[in-house]
């Protein structure tokens, strides 16, 4: 698996369309779609929602009792994991859940776009705002612990030297 930071993005609707844009030379077009704690499951809609969100953080950070700081000039977060060999999507699923639990975006809406083909990928847009105190997520080190988790998604936990050797049958 690879995975692959497309950064911050200001317009929701721009991350999702890149996303839903074929690459070039692609035979592969798009095969499903989700949302995740969004009301619709239609891209247009989930989209507007989104950026609805990310306009009421500043109330949303004044009923928290949060002290308003700079104006959110990046709202969203695209990325994209890639799989060497044909994934089933509920893998893929599961590996997307779990990339957004490392970032801490668990509760966070997000929009996903996979395609399935010999080389299946998925891109997440995310937003960074919080549902619950409109602040937005901190993502220092986003790139290194996607990094971490896809080697510890693809090998498993790490076996260190002091571990004791399985026992003999």
């Amino acid at each position: 698996m690879l995975s692959r930071s497309h950064g911050y993005t200001p317009s929701f609707r721009s991350a999702v369309a890149r996303a839903l844009a074929p690459p070039a030379g692609a035979l592969h077009p798009i095969t499903w779609t989700a949302t995740r704690h969004l009301r619709s499951t239609e891209l247009a809609a989930a989209v507007q929602e989104m950026s609805d969100e990310a306009a009421r953080a500043p109330e949303r950070k004044a009923v928290a009792g949060i002290r308003l700081g700079r104006p959110l000039q990046n709202p969203g977060l695209h990325y994209t994991l890639y799989w060497h060999t044909p994934t089933a999507r509920e893998e893929i699923r599961r590996a997307v859940e779990d990339s957004l639990a490392v970032l801490g975006l668990d509760e966070h809406q997000a929009v996903i776009v996979g395609r399935d083909g010999p080389v299946p990928h998925v891109h997440v847009v995310v937003n960074r705002v919080s549902p619950l105190d409109g602040r937005a997520a901190a993502l220092s080190w986003a790139g290194f612990k996607l990094s971490r988790w896809r080697r510890s998604w693809e090998h498993g936990p790490p076996v260190h030297d002091r571990d004791p050797p399985p026992a003999a049958a």
